[in-house]
């Protein structure tokens, strides 16, 4: 298929996710460690990286986001808290993301997860309608 005839689905996938992690290098993405293993999962899951955008936080904390072809993912810390705060959308369709998180979680050495959700998102009013009645 041609990229120019490219359609997405009308209803896309978001994910946030709230870890637990007591490594405060890590969280303040010493090495750059964080950053790669939010690269490593969107490549692994086959999205397409345009862009960064990042930021370290005084005294401490860093955010990340990816821009992609298919919408974007983030990354957020709060090393005070030894929490990391993820965010994905993606418009690929609606069980999108899964692989992306997974992959996350097992370089983070499956921490404990505090907070966790998993939404459709809808893109158009007839796919808004259909989730609404299911």
């Amino acid at each position: 298929m041609k990229k120019e005839n490219y359609r997405s689905p009308p209803i896309g996938q978001e994910i946030s996710c709230t870890f637990k992690i007591n490594d405060k290098k890590l969280l303040n993405n010493n090495g750059g460690k964080l950053k790669k293993i939010l690269e490593e999962a969107l490549l692994a899951d086959k999205f397409h990286i345009l862009g960064w955008t990042e930021h370290f936080f005084l005294p401490q904390g860093y955010s990340c986001v990816a821009l992609l072809e298919e919408s974007h993912a983030d990354f957020h810390s709060y090393p005070e808290h030894n929490s990391l705060f993820f965010n994905m959308y993606s418009c690929r369709g609606e069980n999108d993301v899964r692989n992306t998180i997974e992959y996350i979680e097992n370089k983070l050495n499956y921490p404990e997860i505090l907070f966790y959700s998993q939404n459709k998102i809808p893109v158009t009013k007839k796919a808004a309608k259909k989730l609404k009645n299911n």
